[in-house]
């Protein structure tokens, strides 16, 4: 070789190549760990968002219908004040005279009755003062009032805006009524003052922490609102927002921000209809009041996300050290060792290096066990995949039901039913009372004596209701029900029952339908003759079949006449009395069925002429209804009658 030259069987370590670092087993489930743990850590968060949108979401329908209970509270407080002055211009002796006539001490009267209004007066077509509650001399001019112009203008009952009385000097809210002659001409303008102290929020309806509502005349003036900010009133609505929303009635929840920069959501809601509401009621709530709980919540759950995360990767990297690495490195080892008495490998130490790559190691030596544990795998992902349709199929299943409800006041015996209710018992609130007495009338007759005690012992008592009964419906048929029920005192101190009632006639069907299915196959398995078994059979028919007595006749071998098969409830002078009964055109139910291959039903047996030969038998023995199909093998061949008495 020439110098300078390298020989290419030594270039590797000539060149010196830097080998590369194999990530071990215990760097791979800790990275693991790390990656499994992000599709947890987005679905928290995504959680979480989603939560503060079902929040905020609850919060504008809560603000919404705040503002509208509120609205109907004073809507009361106008209608108030429209029936005084609907009452006071419509007197005999105002619409026959004028308002002149009426005196300050009758209008003082009305005043002293309603105490809440500052005065109560007249004015004339041309807004001068006639007559008032607080003898004011006649002649001021009261045209520039807002509800004497709207009064004018619209020729009904009117709501002004804030003010200070000139004669009472108090600040009001007033309200006016024109005054029509027999004619119809405007004579005047009867006028009330309420007093603004008097012009409150409804106490009952309860107002959420951090939650505004006022009451605002058509300018924006607040006239009422909650005690921590009664030093507002008389001023305007700090929020431009409440003017715009008052231009675009009717309107959904806004968001805007408030004079400190602040986003908050509004709602507003008219008092009283028309097209230009005279009073508005705006109910508010900073933004960040009701996303800020989802938000903390956030914050807690990433939290704790994190430490668990930093936890769990300390504990699965000691966790691993234990049950992973160590045993891998020592099967390794004995890999090697086993190796070395193959002559696969010259000479091993035993031990495993540092940085030796477990998993390709391992990968290669449990090839199979892996294609095996991959098997696994898929069959049990197949296997969840059918429980998880199961079960969203059981929980489709539990979702139908056909479920009504009841409310019951036990100081006025009121008796309330939901539509749901009444589509059970198959009545219509038109045509049905829903009283204790007409209720009882619906419960069937057997359990008629049993519902009325557990209803007595519910209301002595005042534990739950919990019964299962039928029911005769307004069609006339025979239902199953189950209702529960128990006693609350509501707000107003009322005992009041509640209820629901379930129908579960299918349910009830199903069960005995089996019981009687599994008695038969029983009675099979022991060979028991086939009278039992069909007694069995039957019992299990007429435990769903209310009032109804069966029977199976078999036919002669002959193919001529009737012989008894079973017949649980019949009497038996009567089946001993039908023994034997030759089959025709007019033999009865059973009879006739048999002979003419068809199902023959009879209605009403003391009319019918199939029944000529046998009525008084069977009328002897409280039989009025009869109806039979005949039982027949795959060729037609006639083998029994099956037969439902009434």
């Amino acid at each position: 070789m020439k110098s300078g030259e390298v020989n290419p069987s030594s270039a590797p370590s000539a060149l010196n190549v830097p080998s590369v670092r194999i990530v071990s087993l215990q760097d791979r489930v800790v990275w693991m760990l790390i990656v499994a743990l992000l599709p947890v850590f987005g679905f928290v968060t995504i959680a979480s968002f989603s939560h503060q949108d079902d929040r905020l979401t609850q919060a504008r329908s809560n603000l919404r219908a705040l503002a509208q209970l509120s609205s109907l509270g004073t809507e009361r407080q106008v209608e108030g004040a429209r029936q005084l002055l609907g009452v006071i211009t419509s007197g005999l002796s105002l619409k026959a005279i004028g308002p002149p006539t009426l005196c300050s001490d009758f209008l003082n009267n009305i005043r002293r009755t309603y105490p809440n209004y500052a005065n109560v007066g007249f004015l004339d077509a041309d807004g001068k003062v006639l007559c008032d509650a607080l003898s004011t001399q006649p002649g001021g001019d009261f045209t520039d009032r807002v509800y004497f112009q709207r009064a004018i203008a619209t020729r009904s009952f009117a709501v002004g805006d804030y003010q200070i009385g000139r004669v009472t000097g108090r600040a009001s809210i007033n309200f006016g009524m024109p005054v029509l002659d027999s004619q119809g001409t405007v004579r005047g303008v009867a006028f009330a003052a309420l007093d603004i102290k008097h012009l409150s929020l409804d106490a009952q309806i309860a107002v959420p922490l951090n939650t505004s509502v006022t009451v605002t005349d058509h300018n924006g003036t607040i006239l009422a609102t909650d005690a921590a900010q009664s030093s507002r009133i008389g001023s305007r609505y700090p929020d431009a927002v409440l003017y715009s929303a008052m231009k675009t009635l009717p309107a959904g929840v806004i968001q805007a921000k408030d004079t400190n920069g602040a986003s908050r959501l509004y709602a507003v809601a008219p008092v009283g209809g028309g097209n230009q509401p005279g009073l508005f009621v705006v109910a508010s709530v900073a933004l960040d009041a009701v996303v800020a709980p989802a938000r903390r919540e956030l914050l807690g759950l990433l939290a704790l996300f994190t430490l668990w995360a930093f936890s769990g990767m300390a504990f699965a990297r000691w966790m691993g050290n234990r049950t992973l690495v160590a045993p891998a490195r020592r099967l390794l080892g004995d890999m090697d060792q086993l190796a070395v008495g193959h002559g696969l490998l010259t000479s091993s130490s035993g031990t495993t290096p540092m940085h030796v790559d477990e998993i390709g190691a391992l990968s290669r030596a449990f090839h199979r066990l892996a294609d095996r544990l991959a098997l696994r795998q898929a069959e049990r992902d197949s296997h969840e995949a059918e429980l998880r349709v199961t079960q969203d199929r059981l929980l489709t299943a539990q979702r139908i039901g056909n479920i009504g409800n009841w409310e019951f006041d036990v100081a006025t015996h009121t008796l309330w039913w939901s539509e749901q209710t009444y589509a059970i018992f198959e009545k219509s609130p038109e045509s049905f009372s829903v009283k204790l007495s007409t209720l009882a009338e619906q419960i069937f007759p057997e359990d008629r004596e049993r519902c009325e005690d557990m209803r007595r012992n519910f209301f002595a008592s005042k534990t739950g209701l919990d019964m299962e009964h039928r029911i005769v419906t307004g069609t006339g048929r025979v239902r199953w029900v189950h209702e529960m029920g128990e006693m609350r005192v509501d707000s107003q101190g009322r005992t009041v029952l509640y209820g629901t009632v379930q129908d579960i006639t299918d349910r009830v069907r199903n069960e005995r339908l089996l019981a009687a299915e599994a008695r038969a196959l029983k009675a099979l398995s022991l060979g028991w003759p086939l009278a039992a078994v069909l007694q069995e059979t039957l019992l299990g028919l007429e435990s769903i079949l209310p009032g109804a007595i069966t029977c199976v006749n078999l036919l002669s071998a002959d193919g001529t006449c009737l012989l008894p098969g079973a017949a649980p409830n019949l009497p038996e002078d009567y089946i001993q009395a039908l023994d034997g009964m030759l089959i025709g055109p007019a033999v009865g139910s059973c009879g006739t069925s048999a002979y003419r291959r068809e199902v023959v039903v009879v209605s009403d047996i003391e009319s019918d002429p199939l029944w000529d030969d046998y009525r008084a038998l069977a009328l002897q023995h409280g039989l009025r209804a009869c109806w039979s199909l005949p039982v027949q093998d795959p060729t037609g061949k006639v083998l029994a009658t099956f037969a439902v008495y009434y």
